[in-house]
């Protein structure tokens, strides 16, 4: 059973731990390939490139983790160490990249995302940030860099096992792999961390990642894009949109096109160009970088009756603004006021032995690994079908706080643009002037850890109050508040093509799309703008 467990848990958990694997990869016979209904099959040339790794492989005796792949790769396997999917976008204090953790004054996308889980590690207690790393962070990083010290080196499969790692999504099943849930990824990971409980200096995760290719058809090629939504897929649940497919059917016209990610990521020493998306800030050297819908449709893509007043509207809409059309099951909120104890979690798995006296919190021993809602006490969703936000955002104003739009009407700059908008509720030490001005607002401050909030409920209880967190070891958080800032995600992908795009009374009526009291506009110029077309 452990060793069934483990041929399927990097994918699933690490996707970046060190592999011990003894495997003889086998490539696919042509009438295989011919049978085969991926939606990017390999290209004459990727198929040599297959081949000739494969039969390295054999000639090495299987694949045996990522020093079988660094032996000729190794300025590769520099790039990616370096890469942002290895610091996960920490940033150093003038705002460049920080390759060393104890450099970083930004815990990264985290910081934009779960904003109590942007503390500064000395708040938080022994081994929860280890722990975090290798549970929460190495569910998808592919590691190295900061991440290799932690027992999580680089895997370059995460991205070049066409087919994707054995282990299957919900729309999709992987080459040999087999669909798997939010349970069992909790179930896997569970798994590959209680070898590790009790061990504060290092996670080592190379005895639970051992097989993982055992069995498996190693096929080596230029990442599709079922490689990047098998993590990316989750980033759906903050903005409400993806690329690839949903329940079969393609979720964006390029994607329908055949257009890979790296069309309009392009990718350089291994890094993948981003845009100027609002919660990038972890990687400012990145930003810009990829292609934008100017690029390939031009200044002015409409043709036809509308074309000039339709080419008009682009100066002061984002073209998302009409062509996402269809939203996703996405996060409505996110509370972390329950806390959150890893290894308490890691202890109740076990049975209890070894746990500290901090109490259980939540439903089930794997709330909060993962970022499902189902059966956690931290997540609600709001159902496919949403309606954005749409608000003024100036793509070029760079923000280090929690996300939110930043433009407003009559900037040129600015265009009103859709979101979704996420609520958040967590527990802050208080002791930032702008936090007690502004308790809601977008100021950073210094969320308390999840493990801290968990244990100053004490044994069996559910949740932690205020007067508890002030109270926990003799009044250390005893300015802690309570706060409840909106964070905003932009929202791109899932494009529509032209025939299904909004039309103009879509927005331009009373009780339409757009609320233009909200966007700033007088009464009179509101009057203008709801008359029917």
């Amino acid at each position: 059973m452990r060793t069934a467990l483990s041929s399927i848990i990097c994918a699933a958990l690490i996707g970046s731990a060190i592999l011990l694997v003894s495997c003889f990869p086998k490539y696919p016979a042509d009438d295989r390939a011919q049978q085969d209904k991926r939606d990017f099959p390999l290209s004459k040339e990727e198929r040599a490139v297959a081949r000739e790794h494969a039969g390295y492989l054999e000639q090495m005796g299987g694949y045996d983790g990522p020093q079988t792949c660094y032996a000729c790769h190794t300025e590769e396997y520099r790039e990616v160490s370096r890469s942002y999917h290895a610091h996960q976008g920490r940033i150093a204090v003038d705002g460049s990249i920080a390759h060393e953790p104890e450099k970083a004054v930004d815990r990264g996308m985290f910081t934009r995302w779960y904003p109590l889980t942007q503390v500064d590690r000395s708040m938080e207690p022994e081994n929860q940030w280890r722990l975090q790393e290798a549970l929460r962070c190495g569910q998808c990083h592919p590691g190295g860099g900061p991440m290799k010290r932690y027992g999580l080196d680089v895997d370059c499969l995460i991205c070049h096992q066409r087919g994707g790692y054995p282990f299957g999504q919900p729309e999709r099943t992987a080459w040999g792999g087999r669909p798997a849930g939010d349970k069992t990824r909790v179930a896997l990971i569970f798994e590959a961390c209680l070898a590790s409980q009790g061990q504060a200096g290092r996670l080592d995760l190379s005895d639970v990642a051992a097989n993982t290719m055992q069995g498996r058809e190693v096929v080596v090629g230029r990442p599709a894009p079922e490689n990047c939504t098998f993590c990316h897929q989750r980033t759906g649940h903050k903005r409400g949109t993806r690329y690839g497919k949903v329940l079969g059917s393609p979720a964006d016209v390029h994607y329908d096109l055949g257009f890979r990610c790296q069309l309009c990521h392009p990718v350089k020493d291994h890094e993948m160009g981003k845009g100027r998306i609002l919660d990038a800030v972890g990687t400012p050297e990145q930003r810009g970088t990829m292609h934008v819908c100017f690029d390939c449709h031009g200044t002015k893509p409409h043709a036809g009756l509308h074309a000039q007043t339709l080419n008009d509207h682009m100066a002061t809409i984002a073209c998302e603004t009409c062509h996402v059309t269809e939203t996703r099951q996405a996060f409505r909120r996110v509370d972390w006021t329950p806390g959150l104890d890893l290894e308490e979690k890691l202890a109740e798995a076990k049975g209890g032995s070894g746990a500290r006296n901090a109490g259980t919190k939540g439903p089930s021993p794997g709330a909060g690994l993962t970022d499902s809602a189902a059966g956690s006490p931290y997540l609600e969703v709001k159902k496919e079908g949403f309606t954005p936000v749409y608000a003024w955002h100036n793509p070029y104003r760079l923000s280090r706080e929690v996300p939110q739009p930043n433009g407003r009407l009559g900037s040129q700059a600015s265009k009103i643009t859709p979101f979704n908008r996420v609520g958040s509720r967590f527990f802050d030490d208080g002791t930032q002037p702008r936090v007690l001005d502004d308790p809601d607002g977008p100021a950073k401050g210094r969320p308390i850890p999840l493990a801290a909030v968990a244990r100053a409920g004490g044994a069996g209880a559910t949740d932690t109050s205020l007067m508890e967190m002030r109270a926990w070891k003799g009044g250390r958080f005893d300015q802690a508040l309570i706060r409840q800032p909106a964070m905003t995600f932009q929202i791109f992908h899932g494009i529509s093509p032209a025939s299904q795009a909004l039309q103009c009374n879509d927005c331009h009526q009373e009780g339409g799309r757009l609320d233009f009291a909200a966007l700033g506009y007088s009464p009179k110029r509101i009057e203008q703008l709801t008359d029917e077309r």
